[in-house]
Parts: structure tokens; C-alpha cells; sequence
């Protein structure tokens, strides 16, 4: 008779909203797993281990990708320098005077 006086009501209900808490979160994840599994889906393992191989797989594309474009940036520096270089040797042929002074 003593333990049933020694407990107090908000040490009860801090004990019954623990539970609640904890039993509620139980049911909302075996309900997504249920619905996940009626809708055909796939569980939460499958659907990271797809997007890790997905980023495992895409890493070497962007590698690719990134040396195309700097040898197209490259290729492109090459044929303005070349255009730069034609376009100064007409212009000394035609008669401009290019000189350096200090």
C-alpha cells in the first residue's frame, strides 16, 4: 500500500507518454513499410544501395565529361591564338607599323 502512495500522478503520466510516444512511432513506421510494400515499393536498404550505385556509377561520366570540356576550352585557346597570330601577320603585311617603345 506504501509504493501506491509514494507515486506521484505526473511521474504516472510522464511513464504513460514515454510509452504512448515510443508505441505510436512504431506504428508509423511499420505503416509506411506496410504501405511501401502494398504500393509495390521498395524498402529503405534497396533504395539507398540504388542511389549509392547510381552516384558510384555517375562519378566517372562527370569525370569524363569535365576533361572533354577543358580539352574543348583547350582545342579553342589553340585556334584563337592561331586566328590572333594570322590576323597580326595580314596587318604587318598591309602596311602597319608595329613598334615597341619603352
Amino acid at each position: 500500500m506504501n509504493a501506491i502512495r509514494d507515486l506521484k500522478l505526473d511521474d504516472v503520466l510522464d511513464d504513460l507518454r514515454s510509452q504512448a510516444t515510443k508505441r505510436i512511432d512504431e506504428f508509423i513506421t511499420e505503416g509506411r513499410k506496410q504501405a511501401r510494400h502494398a504500393g509495390g515499393g521498395h524498402d529503405d536498404i534497396a533504395v539507398f544501395s540504388a542511389f549509392a550505385v547510381g552516384i558510384l556509377a555517375g562519378i566517372p561520366f562527370i569525370q569524363f565529361a569535365g576533361v572533354a570540356i577543358i580539352a574543348a576550352l583547350n582545342f579553342d585557346m589553340l585556334l584563337l591564338s592561331r586566328g590572333l597570330l594570322l590576323s597580326f601577320a595580314d596587318m604587318i603585311d598591309s602596311g602597319f607599323i608595329v613598334s615597341v617603345e619603352d
